[in-house]
């Protein structure tokens, strides 16, 4: 595995099928002892995962697609990369780690944005705009 051959293998961790209660807890961890979460889907819905990241101050690196750039902002509130361009990845990885402030403000930014555009306030309204556009009053 290119894990193994790199020599990384030993500053990594891997989860498998850990319950979703408890993953707050582990994106509280990994932001907190300088790792991020990276995302490497190719085409994501609505990314869960990472904005439960940003929620918990764990930083996140993804590719960048249209659905991510609705709650990431490159460097401000997280990190993209192109997909397929590993040496990319690897390269937004070694500045989140080098530079504490852009780390610092992407964790204060990522949590700002994910309180301020996912309310309770901001579901009702969404919902709302949905039963009217059904015929709903």
């Amino acid at each position: 595995m290119m894990v193994g051959r790199s020599g990384m293998s030993g500053y990594l961790s891997r989860f498998s099928n850990v319950p979703h209660r408890q993953m707050p807890d582990y994106f509280s961890v990994i932001g907190d002892s300088g790792g991020f979460l990276l995302s490497t889907s190719i085409m994501e819905e609505f990314g869960y995962a990472v904005t439960e990241a940003m929620s918990c101050r764990c930083p996140v690196i993804s590719t960048d697609s249209d659905s991510m750039r609705s709650f990431i902002t490159h460097n401000e509130t997280g990190k993209f990369f192109s997909l397929g361009r590993n040496e990319e990845a690897v390269s937004q990885a070694m500045e989140l780690f080098a530079d504490k402030s852009l780390r610092e403000k992407i964790q204060t930014q990522g949590v700002g944005r994910i309180r301020q555009q996912f309310t309770p306030q901001a579901y009702c309204d969404h919902f709302t705009q949905m039963l009217r556009a059904l015929g709903v009053r």
